[in-house]
């Protein structure tokens, strides 16, 4: 075997190596990027589902809160018709009064 021969049959086997390693490499930076990417969708995940609970809990406190507001609407609607009942019943006990307070003169 010549020479040339042997230098020809060395970087054949140069080339065959480093086509090899370039493919290995290609297929390590491939799963790498794959890794990478189910990890970045993982985070992005875990963040849409803890704003989804953010927005369950806002929603069931406003609804929370629209009930009280509604109960105390009714109670201060209920209380201004005893307070509007009481101020009658004070202007008629009040007229009794001077009712009798002229009776009395």
């Amino acid at each position: 075997m010549e020479v040339s021969q042997m230098i020809a049959l060395a970087s054949s086997v140069i080339g065959a190596l480093s086509l090899l390693l370039a493919f290995v490499v290609f297929l390590g930076n491939r799963h790498k990027s794959s890794n990478e990417e189910v990890m970045r969708n993982q985070l992005v995940n875990d963040k849409l589902d803890r704003n989804n609970e953010m927005a369950r809990e806002t929603r069931d406190t406003v609804r929370d809160m629209s009930r009280k507001l509604d109960d105390h609407a009714q109670t201060l609607v209920r209380h201004t018709e005893q307070i509007a009942t009481l101020f009658k019943r004070v202007e008629r006990i009040e007229r009794g009064c001077d009712a009798r307070e002229k009776a009395d003169e």
